[in-house]
């Protein structure tokens, strides 16, 4: 996914699955290919080298995001449901926009822990004494939220959302 980031790379991500039921092959369970995130640059993966993560309900595999991974063929009649979490580092953006997929109305009301796990709060603010990666209006989305932020619908930092475009898309005197 991060394909711009040259080589060699830190460790960018951290995956799981969490079966919901049984994985199994018929199904389309997890493969997974043990040791290609060490793998040199443009090697590709052979079916012979993948791993099927047959696991009962409840099983979760974890891997790295650098490593080969993808649904199995399904081949069977019942469907294969899971849970897929991933953690990835602050600065880069995630697989799911999780800003749209949690709008700040919903996002506001969440424990704030939720709230810096999906991405609404300043990278490395506590850990390194400040940052300004994901920031909104030069703030911390947290505070904001501290704020009552979104008190309405289409406010941003007390800013009518509507007033700002108006105002960037005026074009003339």
């Amino acid at each position: 996914m991060w394909n711009l980031v040259p080589e060699p790379k830190p460790e960018l991500q951290l995956a799981s699955v969490i079966a919901l039921v049984d994985f199994t092959a018929e199904n389309g369970a997890t493969r997974v290919f043990p040791g290609s995130h060490r793998w040199a640059p443009g090697r590709s993966p052979t079916n012979e080298e993948a791993v099927i993560a047959e696991m009962p309900a409840g099983s979760a595999i974890v891997y790295l995001g650098s490593t080969f991974h993808g649904g199995g063929a399904h081949t069977g009649t019942d469907p294969r449901r899971g849970v897929h979490l991933s953690y990835t580092l602050g600065w880069l953006r995630t697989e799911e926009n999780n800003y749209l997929a949690v709008p700040p109305e919903v996002a506001a009301r969440l424990p704030r822990r939720c709230q810096e796990v999906l991405g609404y709060a300043v990278h490395d603010a506590i850990e390194r004494g400040g940052g300004y990666l994901g920031m909104l209006d030069l703030r911390d989305p947290i505070a904001l939220f501290e704020e009552g932020w979104p008190s309405a619908p289409g406010t941003v930092s007390g800013c009518a959302v509507s007033d700002r475009l108006e105002r960037e898309q005026h074009v003339g005197p």
